[in-house]
């Protein structure tokens, strides 16, 4: 009995057709990459703040990590809750640059 792994690999890649490809890889969502920029004073005494929407179909972990990046990048303070990231201060120009650069589509 022979349990090399190589001489059943080697006996599978024979045993699949010639010249087809299997490709696993699938496009991302159009939506995916729209982010809505919103800018808000009022209801936070008066201090500015810019909100990020994301889309429904981004995790919360894709949302806290770009959160993690925004807020590096613009030395700002922020959080996220509920697919959206709130960063401290008025940085929509920044941050269409940034988002941009990134390959994400800015709206607002």
């Amino acid at each position: 009995m022979n349990n090399n792994p190589f001489n059943v690999l080697s006996a599978l890649r024979n045993s699949l057709p010639e010249g087809e490809e299997i490709t696993t890889n699938t496009p991302k969502k159009q939506s995916h990459n729209v982010l809505k920029l919103f800018y808000e004073v009022k209801g936070r005494g008066g201090k500015p703040a810019t909100i990020i929407s994301c889309p429904i179909d981004m995790s919360d972990n894709e949302v806290s990590i770009l959160a993690s990046e925004l807020k590096k990048k613009l030395a700002t303070g922020g959080s996220t809750r509920g697919g959206e990231i709130l960063l401290l201060g008025d940085h929509r120009q920044q941050l269409r640059d940034i988002l941009e650069a990134k390959g994400f589509t800015v709206k607002g």
